[in-house]
């Protein structure tokens, strides 16, 4: 059995070769640049959509790109926590099933659906990296794009996106260079 003490210990060693997931959160970084991006094209709600929904598939292979030039470990294969870490990520991809029904259903929201699967995922690395930040993104992002849909006002959603990763990088690269 593993004691309270050394799960903390494994968070705070996970959290520091990870740079708390900095690489994946850089990669988002791109992947809303060119939803906002996108959200200015003069194609149909159907195209935009699938070019949004599309350049997630760009999630990966960008963190790895990133994990290289901020010289991060893409993955800590030997600390036990790895798994949760992956099983985390991996649970994004069947909420990614309910933003596909979003979009056939009301293709106008799947922009906010998507935003707000990619808010409410970031919960449990607050629990896998000990990190308020992530609790606290995952509850601002999720209900932010809630009251912005409900206002009328979702096509600022990107532009949040932007600036909720563009902080969480900064926050995140801070943290791990203080330690």
């Amino acid at each position: 059995m593993v004691s309270k003490e050394e799960v903390k210990e494994l968070k705070l060693q996970y959290g520091k070769t990870q740079r708390y997931g900095a690489h994946f959160i850089c990669a988002s970084l791109l992947i809303w640049i060119f939803i906002f991006a996108v959200s200015f094209m003069n194609l149909t709600q159907y195209y935009k959509n699938m070019l949004s929904l599309y350049s997630s598939a760009l999630l990966v292979p960008l963190a790895l790109l990133f994990s290289k030039l901020l010289g991060i470990k893409f993955s800590d294969k030997e600390n036990p926590l790895n798994t949760a870490g992956l099983v985390f990520a991996l649970n994004q991809m069947l909420y990614l099933v309910i933003v596909i029904l979003v979009w056939f259903i009301k293709p106008e929201l799947m922009i906010a659906s998507y935003a707000m699967v990619v808010g409410a995922h970031f919960l449990p690395y607050s629990w896998l990296y000990d990190s308020a930040i992530y609790r606290v993104f995952s509850i601002v992002i999720t209900i932010g794009v809630f009251v912005l849909t409900i206002t009328g006002h979702s096509t600022l959603i990107p532009l949040v996106m932007i600036v909720a990763d563009l902080v969480m990088i900064v926050l995140f690269l801070t943290k791990t260079r203080k330690r």
